[in-house]
């Protein structure tokens, strides 16, 4: 009996751990940082775009605001684990409140970057016929990237990776 409650308290740990730190992240791609919830704003993509003045103070508010929401998920990871990892070792932790309170820390997190991905789509709406065309290429070539490097081997198993944005 005594295993079977280690087991399940590493198994909650582990994946309070894991989906904490998964939504404290940054967004990545296979070996680089992808910025932001679609990645439409790279470097490389902001190069292109010649973009006017408002577009600009618009994407500097973003970076900001994403820059400042990322250490304030890692800030807040690191004290939910300080405190699970401290009611773990009572004699009876609270198994339930600690799945709460990293739920609660999600969905605020969830929130949080949905408000940064509806700024970053309104930004992409003030573009240019010109400018979205440039994004919508970079997407593009992404997604067929992530098909070939992340997708690769599903067709074996018969079934169709979905993508959408």
């Amino acid at each position: 009996m005594k295993s079977k409650l280690v087991l399940t308290i590493t198994a909650v740990v582990a994946i309070l751990a894991v989906g904490t730190a998964f939504a404290a992240m940054e967004h990545h791609g296979p070996g680089h940082h992808q910025p932001g919830p679609f990645g439409l704003f790279s470097p490389k993509v902001v190069a292109q775009l010649h973009l006017n003045s408002a577009q600009t103070q618009a994407l500097d508010a973003i970076q900001s605001e994403r820059k400042a929401l990322i250490t304030q998920f890692r800030d807040q990871h690191q004290a939910m684990m300080t405190a699970f990892e401290t009611a773990l070792k009572s004699a009876n932790p609270d198994l339930r409140a600690l799945a709460q309170q990293r739920n609660a820390a999600m969905d605020q997190m969830r929130d949080k970057m949905r408000k940064l991905q509806g700024d970053e789509l309104n930004l992409y709406d003030s573009l240019t016929p010109q400018q979205k065309t440039v994004v919508r290429g970079a997407l593009l070539k992404r997604m067929a990237y992530m098909h070939k490097h992340w997708h690769h081997g599903n067709s074996q198993s018969g079934s169709s990776a979905s993508h959408s944005l």
